[in-house]
C-alpha cells in the first residue's frame, strides 16, 4: 500500500493487492470508535467486499463476511456492530430502507454500504467514502474522503486516524 496523495478530508492511496485492500480496511476499523456511515463505490469486482471484510475484523467481528447481494443486509457484532448492506440490487435495496434499515445508518455501530452512489439519497450526508478504481489485475486506487454538510464539522476521527497509520512515510506501509 502506498500513499499518493493527502488532503485536508481526503487521502489516495495505490493498492497492488487483496491484501492491501483488506489491509486499508483493517486500519479504518481500528480507527472507528463512534457510529459511522461508509459508503462503498466502485465497480464490480474492484474490491469492495474484500474491504468490507477488512474492515470487520477491524473491528473486532470473527467469522466470515459474506456480500450481502442477495440477503441484502448482513449484521455483525465485534467491539462494534457492523452493519453492512449491498445496494447492487438497487430496487430492493431501496425497499428494505424504506422499511427501516435506514435507522441503523450511522445510529447504531457502523455501517458500510456497498454500491453506495445507487442509494446516495438515503445516505446521510455525513459519511466515510471510500471509491475504489481498478488500476490492474490485482491493483486497485482507492480514494478515501469525508463527506459532510457545508459548515460542518472537519473529516471523521476514523479518517484522521487512519490517515496518521498509513501516512508517516508514504512508502512504508501500515
Amino acid at each position: 500500500m502506498r500513499v499518493v496523495g493527502v488532503m485536508a478530508d481526503e487521502v489516495t492511496l495505490s493498492l497492488s493487492s487483496p491484501e492491501d485492500t483488506d489491509a486499508l480496511g483493517f486500519a479504518l476499523g481500528e480507527a472507528i470508535d463512534d457510529p459511522l456511515v461508509i459508503g462503498l463505490v466502485g465497480e464490480m469486482g474492484s474490491g469492495k467486499t474484500t474491504l468490507v471484510r477488512g474492515i470487520a475484523r477491524g473491528l473486532g467481528v470473527s467469522g466470515v463476511v459474506n456480500s450481502p447481494t442477495y440477503t441484502l443486509l448482513q449484521r455483525y457484532e465485534g467491539r462494534m456492530s457492523l452493519n453492512h448492506l449491498d445496494a447492487w440490487m438497487e430496487a430492493r435495496e431501496r425497499e428494505v430502507l424504506a422499511d427501516g434499515a435506514h435507522e441503523l445508518l450511522g445510529q447504531d455501530g457502523v455501517s458500510v454500504v456497498e454500491w453506495a452512489d445507487r442509494v446516495e439519497d438515503w445516505l446521510p450526508p455525513e459519511r466515510l467514502e471510500v471509491q475504489l478504481v481498478v488500476t490492474g489485475v490485482n491493483e486497485r486506487r482507492a480514494v478515501v474522503r469525508w463527506l459532510t454538510d457545508v459548515g460542518a464539522a472537519g473529516p471523521s476521527r476514523a479518517l484522521e486516524a487512519m490517515c496518521r497509520w498509513v501516512v508517516p512515510e508514504s512508502g512504508d506501509e501500515g
